[in-house]
């Protein structure tokens, strides 16, 4: 797994943080998934340094007397201006919402400190894509679940956050779309990859016949783009007092020190599927499902979680595919039969 770093290149003597500040963007909040995510991890490459890593005891002599080194890493998508970076408010620092960009194999990564869970996980999938480089030793599934050593500590998912919990380690960007090789299939297990959800019924159960469909897509599509997510919403009541309400549990587990792990309420998978050439489309269909973290009939239509794309947006705070318009682009569930896949 390749992470890109969050302030820049590795400080030395005489770099100050207020010259590191040009160079950090928001991140988490409102970002524009799909140019922006290119132009991420193109931009940051000229600010790598030796370890992708800044610490903030180095970063400047007016830090040499910091009592802990904390490792940051921004993903910025554009530099902030000099007329904010220039305030004297951020003299010492631009704390920003800052989330951790994972570039894996087969998958890429949006990490939200808050909930220690993914924004999201972004995958392209192909029929070619989704089978192994060599036939003949396809990779075995380890199930080895591991934290994220590239996230700073004590931002960082345990296992032990999970233990106990009731709760599977949920993928976000799924195994059995990573059979390429061992290490593209080994790195899906990595906790920056999973969310706290129901185990039978839902992660063992609906979810993956979820995933089922998705892969299944590349029999009729040559090109499958998907977006993959925890949401924190309201369960669509409202409570006694007339007042609606977000409420969520937290895992600690065995480590009730440990940072708490938000269970989310909901998951959602953003679907683009393409024929033809994928540079120039002949035709293109999008569609989007929001699914309770419950158990679920796998009786239960697929279409019964459609919800438009927009939806989706309101709730996880982001932009799906900016770079089409999506009122011209037919359904998902108008051009192909929207079914799980048992």
């Amino acid at each position: 797994m390749t992470y890109e770093p969050l302030v820049g290149t590795k400080g030395s003597a005489n770099t100050s943080k207020r010259s590191l500040v040009g160079r950090l963007a928001l991140f988490a909040s409102g970002v524009l998934l799909g140019s922006a995510l290119t132009m991420t991890t193109l931009q940051l490459s000229s600010h790598l340094g030796p370890a992708g890593l800044i610490s903030t005891s180095n970063a400047g002599a007016e830090d040499s007397s910091s009592s802990f080194a904390l490792y940051r890493r921004d993903a910025p998508t554009a530099p902030i201006p000099d007329s904010v970076a220039s305030r004297e408010e951020f003299r010492f620092g631009f704390p920003a919402p800052v989330s951790d960009l994972g570039i894996n194999k087969r998958f890429v990564t949006v990490f939200d400190r808050r909930t220690r869970n993914p924004h999201w996980a972004a995958e392209y999938l192909t029929k070619q894509n989704l089978l192994p480089e060599d036939p003949n030793s396809p990779p075995s599934r380890e199930e080895n679940f591991h934290p994220d050593s590239t996230i700073p500590e004590q931002f960082r998912t345990t296992l032990a956050a999970y233990s106990k919990s009731g709760f599977d380690r949920g993928h976000q960007a799924p195994a059995a779309d990573a059979k390429v090789n061992q290490d593209a299939l080994d790195e899906t297990f990595v906790l920056s990859n999973m969310a706290p959800q129901v185990g039978i019924g839902f992660n063992r159960n609906y979810w993956a016949y979820l995933e089922n469909f998705a892969r299944d897509l590349t029999t009729r599509f040559d090109h499958v783009h998907l977006f993959t997510g925890p949401l924190y919403i309201n369960n669509g009541t409202t409570a006694s007092d007339g007042k609606r309400y977000v409420n969520y549990q937290v895992l600690a587990g065995t480590s009730a020190s440990g940072p708490e792990v938000a269970v989310p309420t909901h998951f959602y998978k953003v679907i683009l599927v393409s024929k033809g050439d994928i540079a120039s489309p002949s035709s293109q269909a999008l569609g989007a499902f929001i699914l309770p973290n419950a158990a679920i009939s796998s009786t239960k239509p697929l279409t019964d979680f459609k919800v438009p794309v927009e939806t989706v947006e309101a709730a996880a705070g982001v932009v799906f595919f900016d770079k089409i318009n999506h009122a011209t682009v037919p359904k998902l569930c108008d051009t192909t039969t929207c079914a799980v896949v048992r």
